[in-house]
């Protein structure tokens, strides 16, 4: 192989994993954000439904729901982050935009339980420590609290992903692999976190 090729190659390839996982992310935004979420929100319906006619009085499949709901909705942002990871040449640049460090303190936090990352992520995003069902209320009970010592997390207990979060982290992620970051066409701006950072 000519040597003065290869960058020229390893470009290329870099530019055609990256364009295949924007076009994975394209079916991400339509079965994760639209069917996957709109399945939770018909399951819960159904669950209040059955408060509400008595089939179901102690609404034990509300709690169910909002568990399976909340584990969920977690993991797609684990799956996201590990799709951003994976490109070529990702962990030789230098930072990261602040939506995409969000996303990599959330995914290593809903994986590893208390840790650094999830002090990095209270401390940007502490109303993701607090349940969504609790937002509205003033019951300090409520008010959002660091990850306790959790020797194994189910799929990032105490931490609350909510729709509005994978649609930031999509969009933010997206943009970064089309404006050709890592690719020596642009700079990211500026965050506390790189991807070489773990808990």
């Amino acid at each position: 192989m000519n040597k003065e090729r290869r960058p020229e190659r390893r470009a290329a390839l870099r530019s055609f994993s990256r364009g295949f996982a924007v076009e994975r992310l394209d079916s991400f935004r339509v079965v994760a954000l639209e069917k996957v979420i709109q399945t939770l929100d018909d399951i819960e319906k159904d669950a209040w439904h059955a408060v509400e006619d008595g089939t179901d009085p102690e609404g034990d499949a509300v709690l169910v729901a909002l568990d399976v709901r909340t584990g969920i909705l977690n993991l797609l942002a684990v799956f996201l982050w590990h799709t951003f990871e994976s490109q070529p040449k990702l962990r030789h640049d230098s930072a990261l935009p602040d939506a995409i460090a969000e996303l990599a303190a959330a995914a290593n936090a809903i994986k590893h339980g208390a840790g650094r990352s999830a002090k990095k992520l209270f401390g940007r995003r502490p109303d993701l420590f607090r349940s969504p069902y609790w937002r509205d209320s003033d019951d300090k009970l409520s008010e959002p609290e660091p990850l306790g010592d959790q020797v194994v997390p189910l799929a990032g207990e105490g931490i609350y992903v909510g729709p509005e979060d994978l649609s930031r982290w999509l969009d933010a992620v997206v943009a970064y692999w089309q404006d050709g970051v890592g690719d020596g066409q642009s700079s990211p701006a500026p965050a506390e976190m790189t991807t070489t950072t773990r808990r």
